[in-house]
């Protein structure tokens, strides 16, 4: 057979062609022909007008569409979201429960492409299946295009757009600017973006009456070459071995909205083609979900669960005592020891185990005298509490895992991670702070981001989060030890001293800044978006020390940043980095606090928030297998090939990056599901177990890293797919992975081993079916 022809296509296309022959034409009065009522009470009818037949959907609210013309080409010339040839179905045919509407266009001399296309419905579902077939061949390429358009006028603005891991409102101010969701698309009125930079190939909106519509991939493909992947920004590349498609949302010339899927992906700083061969082959489909009475947040979450149970993601299975003992192994390699202190260091190459270093003369690149850090060898021996150094997380996990090893190396692990903690507390000042952390080869204070200030005493600033989250284990360690009749009384005056230093800074409305220059406590960044950084921390704090009043400043800390932000799914500012930008960690990190106040409470408002939190974060973790470059050579990718993408998580809106924090969260999802007796949130828990562990290293599996327990992070799964920014590993990627493990086992052992319980069947998450 000539071209090419998916797995889905072979059965699709005879049925197709078979159902349209055998089918008697459309009456030639030209009468309407009715497919059906959506369950919304949505009519679906096909008209003719003066292009040919097009679709209507009628009467579900503000979500009425229609598509005068539904056959439609982008040509290799193309750079404009608005296809250049579109034309009406030449017949539709009512075969059974669907409609059949066929037609073609003639893009270029000697060249016609033909459309066999298929609607039906399912409840308040829209099915679309559509063959394309070229006959003839030229040069050039093109997309095929599928548009409804809203009948209604509308800015975005006046939406509330949903593309997981893009944007959650018709507000782009959070998104970084050129992101795909960002203010100058925003503002331009297109959002598109390519399926593999989807972690569902769904999309839609809200249109605030109750009314929406979701658009689904229910079986996307994926498949590429290097010549798609690896090409140079704003090449056009025209390729018939590229099986992923487009999607977005476009304000069209009418004043409506088009919701539009193409086919392969074609983006406008990569533009992607499929050439004009004689018998290439198109398939796909698409699922339409119309919403009625949810709010926003109800049809995102809805929308998401409804795609998730189609693709049931199933990860595969490890042997999680292996990992667990792997990754204390490889924690403990990493803490360097010095006559006066030990700590982890803040970064390591994944091929040579080696401290990264730098050749620039001054380690924070800033004039001498605003900088802390010494010469450039030693930037990246600093050691760091929280977000991306983890250092006391690391220690208490070690520590954690160190009580069921009687021998020799459980004593070991267990003198070493004390030792870190330690360490901290003689050398890290904490009211106000003096850095973050120190440097393991100087002992000097140090911040993450030794970057000058405009005054001289110290470089960078210091960050809520970073205290709050390592502290956070270091409470829970302090009981261990006290358990077991180690009392270090100097570990909790440490954190008890931050805590009352903290109080200090919340505002009247319960809000906190996020960051402070060191030494002086005097704040570097007022903004109040993220004061859910000390809600965990001080609900614990309160717990320990047997004070109210670090409880009442945590549900203080919590209503603000609920009340101000989060109720309308702005969740915000969670790496320390990304002040107000739009991300994951907001949400997980407010997950933490959320349930922690539920527990600590009872009050059910906690745990609302908490599910809150917990819908948006879920939809920044990828529910399917992205295949790597078919023609890559393994020993280039970084994420190598055939290994399950199902787990990873979008870093944040401005691109397709991702990486396994939410490795992190398997206990708060499992946690939720028992609070609520809600089973979806168990299986998230399931594939943030198990899936995250896909390109860990493990024994007999070490990729080509150094050995057993090494990851990366920050690998792409759309343009330069299977690569990564760098091949370094911070202490937060095998603190993250210990983190989920040991949690869940904290929280409640039983339900860590229904959650660890090997699955019925493994197979792999979604492809084509």
């Amino acid at each position: 057979m000539k071209g090419y022809i998916s797995r889905y296509a072979v059965r699709l296309l005879p049925a197709l062609l078979a159902c349209a022959a055998g089918a008697a034409p459309a009456r030639a009065q030209n009468s309407p022909v009715q497919l059906g009522q959506l369950a919304n009470q949505g009519r679906v009818t096909f008209t003719r007008g003066a292009a040919g037949w097009g679709i209507r959907i009628d009467e579900p609210g503000r979500a009425s569409m229609y598509q005068a013309r539904p056959l439609q080409l982008r040509t290799a010339t193309d750079s404009v979201a608005r296809p250049e040839l579109a034309a009406g179905y030449s017949s539709v045919s009512k075969v059974g429960n669907a409609v059949v509407g066929r037609g073609q266009l003639a893009p270029v001399s000697g060249v016609t492409v033909q459309f066999v296309d298929r609607w039906s419905i399912a409840g308040p579902v829209l099915n679309f299946e559509r063959a394309v077939s070229v006959h003839g061949s030229a040069a050039g390429g093109f997309n095929s295009v599928i548009a409804l358009s809203t009948v209604e006028r509308f800015t975005f603005s006046e939406l509330d757009l949903f593309f997981p891991g893009m944007i959650y409102s018709g507000e782009p101010e959070h998104i970084a600017l050129r992101a795909p969701a960002g203010l100058t698309n925003f503002m331009a009125g297109h959002i598109e973006e390519r399926e593999d930079g989807f972690t569902m190939p769904i999309f839609g909106f809200s249109f605030r009456d109750g009314r929406s519509i979701a658009v689904l991939d229910p079986a996307p493909d994926g498949s590429t070459v290097v010549a798609d992947t690896r090409a140079t920004r704003g090449a056009t590349v025209i390729e018939e071995r590229m099986h992923l498609g487009g999607m977005g949302a476009f304000q069209n010339a009418d004043g409506g909205v088009d919701v539009a899927y193409w086919y392969p992906g074609s983006i406008p700083s990569a533009l992607r083609y499929h050439p004009y061969r004689d018998g290439l082959t198109q398939s796909y489909r698409l699922k339409y979900r119309f919403g009625a009475g949810e709010t926003f947040h109800d049809f995102f979450r809805n929308a998401w669960r409804w795609g998730w149970n189609i693709y049931a993601p199933k990860p595969d299975y490890y042997d999680l005592a292996v990992i667990q003992r792997t990754l204390a192994d490889h924690l403990t390699s990493l803490i360097e020891t010095r006559p006066e202190w030990s700590a982890l260091p803040f970064m390591r190459s994944t091929i040579d185990g080696k401290v990264r270093v730098e050749s620039s003369p001054v380690g924070c690149h800033t004039p001498v005298q605003y900088c802390n850090e010494k010469p450039g060898e030693y930037r990246w021996s600093r050691a760091i509490m929280g977000f991306v150094g983890k250092n006391l997380e690391s220690a208490s996990e070690i520590l954690y895992d160190s009580y069921a090893d009687s021998s020799a190396r459980g004593e070991e692990h267990r003198q070493k991670a004390t030792r870190v903690i330690d360490s901290f507390v003689k050398k890290v000042k904490v009211d106000p702070p003096n850095g973050s952390g120190f440097n393991v080869e100087t002992g000097e204070p140090s911040v993450t981001n030794p970057e000058g200030n405009h005054i001289t005493c110290c470089s960078g600033r210091v960050y809520l989060r970073e205290f709050a989250e390592d502290m956070r284990w270091v409470l829970w360690a302090y009981e261990w030890e006290k358990a077991r009749g180690r009392v270090h009384a100097d570990w909790l005056d440490w954190m008890t001293r931050f805590g009352n230093w903290a109080l200090t800074q919340q505002g009247a409305d319960g809000s906190f800044p996020r960051s402070w220059y060191p030494v002086t406590g005097v704040v570097r960044d007022s903004s109040t978006t993220s004061g859910y950084f000390v809600i965990n921390f001080f609900t614990k704090l309160s717990q320990v020390t047997g004070d109210p009043k670090y409880l009442e400043s945590a549900k203080r800390a919590g209503d603000y940043v609920w009340l101000n932000f989060q109720r309308n799914d702005h969740f915000i500012g969670g790496p320390i980095d990304n002040a107000n930008g739009m991300d994951k960690e907001a949400s997980t990190l407010s997950l933490e606090g959320y349930l922690a106040l539920y527990e600590a409470t009872h009050d059910q408002k906690w745990l609302r928030h908490a599910q809150g939190a917990a819908d948006f974060a879920e939809t920044w973790v990828y529910d399917w297998n992205v295949p790597m470059p078919a023609d890559e050579s393994p020993d280039s990718l970084t994420w190598k090939p055939g290994v399950p993408t199902l787990g990873v998580n979008r870093i944040g809106a401005g691109g397709a990056g991702v990486d396994q924090w939410m490795a992190a969260d398997v206990d708060e999802y499992a946690r939720l599901s028992k609070h609520t007796g809600d089973r979806h949130y168990m299986d998230v828990a399931r594939v943030l177990l198990y899936g995250t562990k896909a390109m860990l290293a493990l024994p007999g599996r070490t990729y080509d890293m150094l050995g057993p327990g090494w990851q990366q992070e920050h690998w792409s799964m759309s343009l330069n797919r299977g690569h990564a920014n760098h091949r370094n590993e911070f202490p937060w990627i095998p603190a993250n992975h210990m983190n989920g493990l040991l949690s869940l086992k904290i929280f409640d052992p039983s339900l860590y081993e229904e959650l660890a319980r090997k699955p019925v069947a493994s197979q792999p998450a979604s492809g084509r079916h």
